[in-house]
């Protein structure tokens, strides 16, 4: 039985509870046998969390005639993440299935967010300024970057192939700072972005580096707090930017007409940008920073055609925007 479904059968056994209610010896011993068939923890499900909780509150030689349930770790686990040293600018990575509990992140991410405030990392491009990286830094070593004729530096994205070290370097002090998700190094990370430097085949590898060096830094910091007071799951948001350019306001102010991108061409962006961080590990897509609805829109149908495309099941779907005055519009309106 997957959880989403262990969810609903909870539901009926721990109501009576859940509102108030003493439970029943019957209603315990109903919710202990799902949590035994089904070998699950008793901690593993926001419901099973609020049964621990509430027993507690319970008079103590009520509990003692109640049957013993051993309390588990509930931490979910997943295969850790490794980084890919060789760079192959035509080499993708689809993935046939996540690494991680798909139906258990769902669950984990409405249990804490009913539970809590939840910590979203903050800025990248800010900490990577503090480097002070010059040219030669964001080329790097590989070939490719060190022949491209135009000016590679600030390119944040690039990082992720050429200064691995640093990008994980960032993901970790955010964690060990309490970030409970951080996002991927890939604001600019679509073709489309990429263009002003000449790196538009590079869109995708950019995006797969950076998932996996996020996974890198959130798997290390989850098992090292596994078993304490303050471990819990650590996530990435794959970020998918706004790009540099916007369907529904022209560039040109004498020509309200015009555009310097299609529909098509966003959604063939966002497309690509998806399945990098799909494959590199994300836990959540993160359409972010978004000053242009119609640009959303793009990347919500790129995200649904993905996920149909693919058979996979669609991890969560984050949106962020940015409003640009008191009446709480848009960029687009």
């Amino acid at each position: 039985m997957k959880l989403v479904d262990l969810e609903k059968t909870l539901a009926k056994a721990a109501t009576p509870f859940i509102c108030g209610q003493e439970p029943s010896q019957k209603d315990f011993t109903v919710y202990q046998e799902i949590v035994k068939n089904n070998q699950l923890p008793m901690e593993s499900t926001p419901l099973a969390y609020a049964w621990c909780e509430a027993v507690k509150k319970f008079d103590e030689e009520t509990m003692k005639s109640w049957p013993q349930v051993e309390e588990a770790d509930a931490q979910i686990t997943q295969k850790p993440a490794k980084v890919t040293e060789e760079f192959n600018v035509n080499e993708k990575h689809p993935i046939k299935e996540y690494d991680f509990d798909v139906d258990a992140l769902w669950v984990y991410l409405r249990r804490i967010f009913d539970e809590r405030i939840v910590v979203l990392d903050g800025g990248m491009g800010t900490q990577l300024q503090t480097y002070k990286l010059q040219e030669e830094d964001y080329r790097g070593t590989v070939e490719e970057f060190l022949k491209c004729p135009k000016e590679m530096k600030n390119n944040n994205d690039l990082l992720n192939v050429t200064q691995k070290g640093i990008v994980t370097e960032i993901h970790e002090a955010y964690l060990l700072a309490g970030a409970d998700i951080v996002e991927t190094n890939t604001f600019n990370g679509t073709w489309i972005s990429q263009a002003d430097y000449g790196l538009e085949k590079y869109a995708y590898r950019m995006n797969y580096e950076a998932a996996r060096l996020a996974r890198i830094s959130a798997d290390k910091v989850t098992a090292a707090e596994k078993g304490t007071p303050e471990g819990r799951w650590r996530l990435v948001a794959g970020a998918v930017g706004p790009t540099n350019r916007t369907a529904s306001v022209s560039p040109k102010v004498e020509d309200a007409s015009f555009r310097n991108v299609t529909y098509n061409e966003l959604v063939d962006a966002y497309y690509e940008q998806i399945a990098g961080l799909v494959d590199g590990g994300a836990h959540i897509i993160f359409v972010e920073t978004v000053f242009d609805t119609l640009n959303a829109r793009a990347a919500v149908y790129a995200y649904n055609e993905y996920f149909k495309d693919t058979g996979l099941t669609p991890l969560p779907l984050f949106i962020s925007g940015t409003i640009i005055d008191a009446a709480g519009r848009t960029l687009s309106g």
